[in-house]
C-alpha cells in the first residue's frame, strides 16, 4: 500500500511538472521581432583548437549572416593541424572576421581561459557564443537572438540542436538535448534562469566583466556556459529565443562511450550551481525516478488496479501533450514516439553516470 501511495505522488508530482511547468514553455507565445528597432553591434565568438575542418564547414554560414553591423572573433588555442592557415585565408575575404591565437603550448586546453581571451578582444558590448561543430539554421541567426536583449534583459538562451541522423542513438542524444532545453527555457520563463548551453548562448560583455567573468569557476573543466548563466541570471535580466531561425545545429557524439563522458563531465558542474537550483533539479529527478520505479514494483504487484492505471494514463497524456506542444516548437516532432522510452533511459543513466564518475575519482585520488 506504501508504494501506491508513492506512485500516487509522484505521479501527481510529474502531471503538475508537465501541466505547470514544462506546459509555461509548451505555450508560449513568441513574440514576433518589432520592426524599425535599433541594430545593436554583435560580436560573435568561437573557440577553436584542431577544428578546420568543422570551420571550413560551418565558419562561412555566420560570416555570411544577414546583420547589418558585426563581427566574428575566433580563438584558435594552439591549434597545429590547417586551422591557421584556413582562418588567415578567410581574413581576407571577410574583414569582420577577427583571430586571435594562443600559442602558449605549455597549458592545457581550458574553453574558459580561451573564452576570456575572445571576449576581452571583442570590441562590442553584445557577445554572442557558439562552437566551431555548430551552424546557424538561417541567415537570421544573429537577427534573432539579438532581438531577446532590451534594456532590462542581459542574457539571452537560445537552441542548440543536434543534427538529424538515422538511428536510436541519434534520437537518445536529441532527446536529452531537447528535455533540457524545455527544462531550462520553462524556468526561465518561471523567472528562475539556471543554465544555457554554449551552443547557443548571448550576454552582454558589461556583465561578463562586472560580475568578475569565469574567476569563480576557472578551475572547473566544463561550465563555461551553464555556470556562467548560473552565477549571474536572475528573474529580470534573461530571456528566452526559441524561433526556428535562432537554432543551431551541431553533429552529436559519434558513439556512447564518448557521450557518456561528455554528459559526465557535464553533470560534475552541477554541485557549483546556486542552492535552491540544486534542490528544484534534485526534485525533478526525484519525481522522475519515484514514478518509473513504483511504477514498475505495481506492475508485478499491482494494489488498486483501476486508480492505478487511471493515474498512469493522465500522466502519460499529459506528459504527450506538452511534449507534442514544445517538440512542434522546436522542430523536433520525430521525438515524441520514444519519448516515455527516453525519459526512463535517462532517468536511471544519470544516477550512474554520478555514481561512476564518484567511483572513478575515488580510485585515481588512491592512486
Amino acid at each position: 500500500m506504501a508504494i501506491f501511495i508513492l506512485f500516487s505522488a509522484f505521479s501527481i508530482l510529474s502531471i503538475f511538472l508537465y501541466s505547470v511547468i514544462y506546459g509555461r514553455f509548451a505555450f508560449h507565445r513568441v513574440k514576433k521581432n518589432p520592426t524599425g528597432k535599433t541594430v545593436q553591434p554583435v560580436s560573435v565568438i568561437i573557440c577553436a583548437r584542431n577544428e578546420e575542418k568543422n570551420l571550413r564547414k560551418n565558419l562561412p554560414f555566420i560570416l555570411d549572416q544577414n546583420y547589418p553591423d558585426f563581427e566574428v572573433v575566433i580563438v584558435n588555442d594552439r591549434s597545429d593541424d590547417g586551422t591557421d592557415s584556413l582562418l588567415t585565408g578567410m581574413a581576407d575575404r571577410y574583414p569582420h572576421l577577427i583571430i586571435v591565437t594562443i600559442k602558449d603550448k605549455n597549458s592545457g586546453w581550458r574553453k574558459k581561459r580561451a573564452l576570456d581571451k575572445g571576449i576581452e578582444k571583442a570590441k562590442n558590448d553584445i557577445l554572442l557564443l557558439t562552437d566551431a561543430d555548430c551552424r546557424p539554421l538561417s541567415q537570421s541567426w544573429i537577427q534573432e537572438m539579438v532581438s531577446g536583449f532590451s534594456n532590462e534583459k542581459a542574457i539571452v538562451l537560445g537552441y542548440g540542436k543536434y543534427e538529424n541522423v538515422p538511428g536510436l542513438f541519434n534520437k537518445l542524444l536529441r532527446y536529452d538535448a531537447y528535455i533540457t532545453a524545455v527544462q531550462y527555457f520553462s524556468f526561465a520563463l518561471f523567472r528562475l534562469p539556471y543554465m544555457g548551453t554554449g551552443r547557443n548562448l548571448a550576454y552582454r560583455k558589461s556583465l561578463f566583466i562586472s560580475t568578475g567573468g569565469f574567476s569563480p569557476h576557472m578551475d572547473v573543466a566544463s561550465g563555461d556556459d551553464d555556470l556562467f548563466v548560473n552565477k549571474t541570471a536572475n528573474r529580470k535580466n534573461t530571456a528566452i529565443q526559441c524561433t526556428p531561425e535562432s537554432f543551431t545545429y551541431s553533429v552529436p557524439e559519434p558513439s556512447f562511450s564518448d557521450w557518456m563522458k561528455q554528459k559526465t563531465r557535464h553533470l560534475t558542474t552541477g554541485k557549483y550551481y546556486k542552492l535552491h537550483h540544486r534542490i528544484i533539479l534534485g526534485l525533478i529527478h526525484l519525481t522522475n525516478a519515484g514514478f518509473w520505479s513504483s511504477f514498475i514494483f505495481l506492475i508485478f504487484y499491482p494494489v488498486n488496479p483501476d486508480v492505478f492505471i487511471l493515474l498512469f494514463l493522465a500522466k502519460t497524456l499529459i506528459q504527450s501533450s506538452a511534449l507534442y506542444l514544445s517538440m512542434n516548437r522546436l522542430k523536433e516532432p520525430d521525438l515524441l514516439l520514444f519519448s516515455h522510452v527516453f525519459d526512463f533511459i535517462l532517468t536511471f543513466i544519470l544516477p550512474a553516470l554520478f555514481f561512476r564518475r564518484s567511483l572513478w575519482m575515488r580510485n585515481t585520488s588512491k592512486g
